[in-house]
């Protein structure tokens, strides 16, 4: 498939790494990539004006070596000459090459590397209005047909999308008319029957319906707050007013969004004007109660699109001109303008484009004609494809757009419609901007429902608690609740640290990083009796903890201690902020944003110093403790080659893996033109491969291709001013935590009071799950935590870590066996089939932590025992690995994509003239006839069709007579089912030959030999080298070895049992000496003949071991050690006797 990718409308930041990832995918995937300059102005002029003048598209440069196209691989597609050209913006290259007159142009993979941290769009856009004729949308067609493209990609707003949707629907009729005008053939005719569109969302309003964030929305807000918070300091100073100008012609998200992260005092927004007439009254009124009592800087924010309620403009300079009369404030304009759209991406319009462009691919290598084409959105926290029909054509049908239908409500003074054309959030924000920006002269709630709220900063500082503290005083201020901030934890509260906070004390503390109330990990456990104590000093009401997975564990204990403490029976929150991201079940926590972009800014710094030194490698280390959140979406974000979570961890044989690629990687770059390379690596991956091993390790392995250097980020990542995004989402949580502490105030209070205890949902942690924010109970939320390595059980991010790996050309590459294909592994004995081996096949590039994980739940959800030995089946002898009854291994293998493979293991027999590996002494009968394979073949598909069988290795445990093949059945019917796998399946096995086994006259040579066990996975091979007693066997003497182990376990019995005869008889011997020697001595003596004795009975020892020909070792072994307790007791009693009679010796003559 040829695919291209355009970009149209107004820019925004995102854009380039939409196309980065369309394009890298799609080569990934096989496809030919072309992207369009300058939107569809480009598809209208195509290559014409080129070909008219050169005659030809220029080929590739370095053709002889990369950039052929030839197969659809990586190393075929790096490089088609222009990227350099597009990146530049410089049309003409000093080699002759020029984009002048070509707009449709083929990229490689590495034509587009580094363009997502670049602003705006690189391949240009442009609002056409040839495009909008039937012309030009005739030519555009016939341009895309003679470049071979059948597939388009569109990002833009909703006119590009509606254009896209319009070019979609004329297309037969467009390649009609080209058929009938002879512009184009027969065969082109048909084969470009059918276009395939996908349309994305880039747009700074953020106001397309069916998604919840648009491409550049998050980074318009990051610029709109940075001139904010700069503001701010010259406002204060002078104590002067401004008025800032935002982008929103018919969305007023920016506008509100703003308002809220940044703290503006008044906003004016489209869907929402100010309810009275004058407008100017209520705005001057709520700006003089803020001055009343002593605030210095008033921000005003109004959207180009601000309305009054009679429809009529609202713009900033009347907005100043009313400040400056009729409150005598100093006022300035700022009108941000297009520096809104520009600057380097955050990371949220890195990772989003990027997971929407891959999406978009596989939208349309799965279109067929009859299926529609999509836009690509997000919906709670999930990339979505919805049909461009819809998404366009949005009820009522007369608009093309959401934008459109709110334009249309407000022109219909129906505000309540337009903010109900908003999503939920829209709304919630806007009533968190009203509580938190007014200040009211009554309390809202009578004085019997108000409350004493202790808020609390527990853990690391996070960007965003302060933020949050400051909407939760404001919110109790204006309910008429008091505000009680603990400051320094639970080690402040029992310093009795609690302190009164106001309305204008926490004006400032919006842009503020770290923790304005100081935070320690101390846990209540320290004193649990002296904190509840202080929560009956202080009379708390409730309690809100901000922090991490310290405030978690916190909440934990504070409401098991209810069974003790009266006092903790109040309302008790939790509010997630950690830029570890780790709390369990909820998907975002406060502060990993802001990490998230300071891990960007970073990276981005330290890839141009990488860079500029065309071969290095930084090896960046971040925090995040053992979670891998931050170092995951930081490597997707950045680009990173490679990246170490503590989920994964660390392994020789993946470090090997990675020098490999890396310099593999360097080999295939341009010359003198190498990109500097990230590896990103979180602090807790592994304890063993540091930051400082794998750093040196790089230089060692990677000269003379590369360099590397080590950067730790370490605390960088907690300070710095809170993203917009964390701002907001701390304002919006803190406010429904608030109203949360009310509802089960109120319902506490409904009980009696002597008898009066808080439910267990009065403990709960606030959470966000997709895009909806549910209450999770703190009892509740351990069943999903990982309490060892403080981290939830299960985590959405993780799936990224292949897609991080990919998007840097580093493809999933089967690496078979020397046989030149996985395998799995059956018994013959007790038909029993390896779980392992069955899983490796499935999925041979799963970590080993994957691997453990499913193995244990297997052993706790189905019966394994009689598969492969153990205590209560000698008869079977124990192999490596795990081993599964056949329905068990049915069962899984439909779940591992092995099926067919399994039922045909399973259905098969040996064939008796083959020589196999045998595990151990079978008697069963090898000449059994071959089964009929379910698959048509008559044998089974052996593991390693090789030439010379691989010896059988003798155990050094006994080996008895096997029993007759057992098949085991899981423990429940109901959970035969297995559990939803997280990682990416990877391709199944593929078939074995099929070799007859043979059978040959029974023969066995017995020598000493050092084996060289070759384990064999999907993933690699592995040369294990073991020394032990091994015997070579050419065919079973099942009967014969089994004979000479019982004879070797009867004669080592006699020889125990010799021994033990002896020892008793020394005991007895030792009993009559020492009867002898207390009738004529003293107490001492008798403790020295005690003490002898037990030196003789130390001396006794018992060589369970072999002979030094070592032969065998049998289980019973412990019979010695029973019999040597034994003997110590015997002897330890007879001493005590013979003091005793001594005693009564000596003694009675004297007494009587």
């Amino acid at each position: 498939m040829k695919i291209a990718v355009l970009t149209s409308g107004g820019d925004s930041a995102g854009m380039n790494a939409v196309v980065r990832a369309v394009v890298k995918t799609g080569i990934l995937k096989g496809c030919e990539m072309w992207i369009v300059r300058e939107g569809y102005e480009g598809l209208v002029r195509g290559n014409t004006e080129y070909a008219e003048i050169h005659g030809s598209v220029p080929p590739p440069s370095n053709s002889s070596l990369i950039g052929q196209g030839s197969t659809p691989d990586v190393a075929n597609n790096l490089r088609f000459g222009d990227g350099n050209l597009l990146r530049d913006g410089a049309y003409d290259h000093n080699d002759g090459r020029t984009l002048n007159g070509r707009y449709i142009v083929r990229v490689g993979f590495d034509d587009v590397r580094g363009w997502f941290a670049e602003g705006g769009t690189l391949i240009g856009t442009a609002r056409s209005k040839t495009f909008r004729t039937p012309e030009g949308r005739l030519t555009a067609a016939h341009n895309l047909i003679k470049e071979g493209i059948d597939a388009l990609v569109v990002c833009g707003g909703d006119g590009s999308l509606t254009g896209a949707d319009v070019f979609r629907a004329e297309w037969p009729s467009l390649v009609a008319q080209l058929l009938a005008q002879s512009k184009i053939t027969e065969a082109q005719a048909k084969e470009n029957a059918h276009l395939k569109i996908v349309g994305l969302v880039g747009s700074i309003d953020n106001d397309m319906s069916m998604t919840d964030m648009t491409i550049g929305a998050p980074t318009a807000l990051h610029r709109i707050c940075e001139a904010m918070d700069n503001i701010n300091s010259t406002a204060f100073s002078h104590s002067r007013a401004f008025v800032l100008e935002v982008m929103g012609r018919h969305c007023g998200w920016l506008a509100l969004l703003a308002g809220v992260a940044g703290g503006a005092d008044f906003i004016f927004i489209p869907e929402r004007p100010p309810k009275s007439m004058p407008w100017e009254d209520e705005m001057c009124e709520a700006i003089q109660r803020h001055r009343e009592i002593g605030k210095r800087k008033t921000i005003v924010i109004v959207a180009e699109g601000a309305i009054d309620i009679e429809l009529n403009p609202i713009k900033a300079e009347y907005v100043k001109e009313v400040l400056s009369t009729r409150l005598g404030l100093d006022t300035r304009v700022t009108t941000l303008g297009h520096t809104q759209r520009g600057g380097r991406p955050c990371a949220w319009d890195r990772i989003l484009p990027t997971l929407q462009g891959v999406e978009a691919v596989s939208a349309l290598l799965e279109a067929t004609p009859e299926t529609p084409s999509y836009m690509i959105g997000v919906q709670e926290n999930k990339i979505t494809r919805v049909p461009l029909m819809e998404a366009v054509e949005m009820v009522p049908v007369d608009f093309a757009s959401l934008a459109r239908a709110v334009a249309q409500a407000v022109n219909d003074k129906d505000f309540e419609r337009a903010m109900s054309l908003r999503d939920p959030e829209f709304a919630e924000s806007l009533d968190g901007f009203i509580a938190t920006s007014s200040l009211v002269k009554q309390p809202v709630l009578p004085k019997e429902k108000r409350l004493r709220i202790a808020l609390m900063h527990m853990g690391a500082p996070a960007g965003g608690m302060n933020a949050a503290t400051r909407a939760a005083v404001r919110y109790c201020l204006r309910q008429g609740h008091t505000p009680l901030a603990i400051q320094n934890g639970f080690r402040g509260l029992l310093d009795d640290s609690v302190i009164e906070l106001s309305w204008l004390g926490v004006d400032s503390w919006m842009p503020r990083g770290g923790s304005e109330l100081g935070t320690n990990r101390t846990l209540p456990s320290v004193d649990l009796g002296a904190v509840a104590s202080t929560f009956q000093k202080f009379n708390f009401d409730a309690l809100l903890m901000i922090g991490g997975f310290e405030a978690f564990h916190a909440l934990l204990i504070l409401e098991e201690g209810r069974k003790h403490y009266p006092a903790f029976h109040i309302p008790m929150v939790h509010l997630p902020a950690t830029l570890s991201n780790n709390v369990p079940v909820t998907e975002f926590s406060l502060g990993s944003d802001t990490s998230l972009n300071a891990l960007v800014d970073a990276c981005d710094a330290i890839k141009q110093s990488a860079s500029a030194s065309r071969n290095r490698v930084f090896v960046v280390e971040t925090q995040g403790g053992k979670c891998g959140y931050i170092a995951t979406m930081g490597a997707l974000a950045c680009g990173a080659s490679l990246v170490y979570t503590p989920e994964t961890g660390i392994s020789l044989d993946m470090l090997k893996r990675d020098v490999k690629f890396l310099k593999t990687r360097y080999g295939l770059d341009e010359k003198g033109r190498s990109e500097g390379r990230l590896v990103i690596r979180n602090e807790a991956a592994s304890p063993v491969y540091t930051t400082e091993v794998l750093t040196n390790m790089f230089k060692e392995e990677g000269a003379p291709l590369f360099d590397a250097r080590s950067a730790s980020l370490g605390h960088t990542l907690q300070g710095g001013v809170p993203s917009p995004i964390d701002r907001a989402r701390a304002v919006r949580l803190s406010l429904k935590c608030l109203a949360f502490i009310e509802r089960q105030h109120e319902l506490l209070q409904a009980q009696p009071a002597k008898t009066r205890q808080a439910s267990d949902e009065s403990a709960a942690v606030i959470t966000i799950q997709s895009s909806s924010i549910k209450w999770m109970p703190v009892q509740e939320m351990v069943k999903h935590a990982d309490m060892k390595n403080r981290r939830g059980k299960d985590s959405w991010w993780e799936g990224l870590l292949e897609l991080v790996e990919a998007l840097v050309g580093r493809m999933k590459i089967e690496t078979p066996t020397p046989s030149g294909h996985a395998f799995i592994l059956r018994r013959f004995d007790t038909e029993a089939v390896s779980l392992t081996t069955m899983f490796r096949a499935a999925f041979p590039n799963a970590p080993d932590h994957d691997e453990k994980m499913e193995l244990q739940w297997v052993k706790e959800n189905f019966d394994l025992s009689k598969n492969n030995g153990g205590p209560h089946n000698s008869d079977v002898t124990r192999l490596a690995g795990t081993w599964v009854s056949p329905k068990v291994a049915q069962t899984l293998g439909e779940a591992y994509g092995l099926g067919g493979l399994i039922n045909a293991v399973i259905e098969a027999t040996p064939d008796p003239t083959v020589n196999y590996r045998r595990s151990q002494k079978s008697t069963k009968d090898a000449s059994a006839p071959a089964a009929k394979l379910s698959n048509g073949a008559s044998s089974l598909p052996t593991p390693s069709p090789t030439a010379q069988p691989n010896p059988p290795k003798r155990r050094k445990e006994s080996s008895p007579a096997p029993a007759p093949a057992v098949t085991t059945s899981p423990t429940s019917p109901s959970k035969l089912l297995p559990r939803r796998q997280s990682r990416t399946r990877s391709p199944g096995p593929r078939s074995a030959p099929l070799v007859p086994l043979t059978s040959r006259t029974p023969k066995s040579v017995k020598t000493t030999i050092r084996e060289e066990t070759q384990t064999a996975t999907a993933s690699g091979s592995e040369l294990i080298v073991v020394d032990e007693e091994t015997e070579i066997v050419e065919n079973g003497m099942g009967d014969e070895l089994h004979a000479q182990d019982v004879a070797e376990q009867r004669a080592l019995v006699e020889k125990l049992k010799a021994e033990r005869d002896a020892a008793s008889k020394k005991k007895a011997e030792a009993d009559e000496d020492e009867e002898m020697d207390v009738a004529d001595s003293s107490a001492t003596g008798v403790k020295r003949a005690r003490n002898d004795e037990d030196e003789e009975l130390r001396n006794i020892q018992f060589n369970p071991k072999e002979p030094e020909t070592e032969q065998r070792v049998i289980a019973g072994s412990r019979r010695v050690e029973t019999t040597q307790t034994r003997s110590r007791r015997l002897a330890w009693g007879a001493a005590v006797f013979a003091v005793g009679v001594g005693a009564a010796t000596f003694l009675l003559p004297s007494l009587l």
